[in-house]
């Protein structure tokens, strides 16, 4: 099997009571992104909030990106060696926000 890359085309994100895609918009639940982010022992609270393109906000400079991909099809996980144990995955299927 060859892989297969289905790309989601993504225009807004909102925060939300569930994670989903529809129509372009990605919304994420607060709650599991809070509750994943103090898995953290380091962190003691957390909060979210997004800021858009043209609002008067602040934001520190972003040093590293990842692109947002999930391996739904197909042997091993996303960026292997990286953020997974290395495996061969170039089959199966992946999905990417864009």
């Amino acid at each position: 099997m060859k892989l297969e890359i289905g790309y989601i085309q993504i225009r807004d994100i909102q925060l939300a009571d569930e994670s989903g895609v529809e129509d372009g918009v990605l919304s994420v639940n607060t709650k599991q992104l809070e509750a994943l982010a103090l898995e953290d022992e380091h962190l003691e609270a957390v909060s979210f909030d997004i800021a858009r393109p043209g609002e008067s906000v602040r934001i520190t400079p972003v040093k590293d990106v990842i692109e947002p991909r999930a391996k739904v099809e197909g042997p091993g996980d996303v960026f292997p060696g990286v953020v997974n144990k290395m495996n061969t995955v170039g089959s199966g299927k992946t999905h990417v926000l864009r």
